[in-house]
Formats: structure tokens, sequence, C-alpha cells
């Protein structure tokens, strides 16, 4: 489970549990969900930049 399917139960969790005031949960909600999508980005743009350096590479095997 990615961190970005497990918003809607942290969010539940942080409404009924941890923040009971209807407003700071969600803005502690909307907080989870910008740091689940920078972090696919970081992770997106990683994963790019090893494809790069693979079609780069020496080797006829490495780029293919």
């Amino acid at each position: 489970m990615s961190f970005a399917t497990a918003i809607p139960i942290v969010g539940k969790i942080i409404e009924k549990k941890v923040i009971p005031d209807p407003d700071k949960a969600a803005k502690a909600k909307n907080q989870l969900v910008d740091m689940a999508v920078r972090g696919e980005l970081d992770e997106l743009a990683q994963r790019a930049g090893v494809i790069k350096a693979e079609a780069q590479g020496d080797g006829w095997l490495q780029r293919s």
C-alpha cells in the first residue's frame, strides 16, 4: 500500500482520534496529500534519471 492510497484511512483517523476540530483536521489532511504528491513526484524524477543514465550508457546491453 502506497502512502497515497493510505491517505483516506489516515484522514479518518485524524478526524476521529487525533484532531477533533474539523477545520484543523481538514488542514492536516491537505498537508498529507501535499506530502504524498511531492514524494511521488520525487520518486518519478529519480526513476527517470536512472532510465536516462541507462539509455546513455556505453554498452549495447545497458542501453537496450
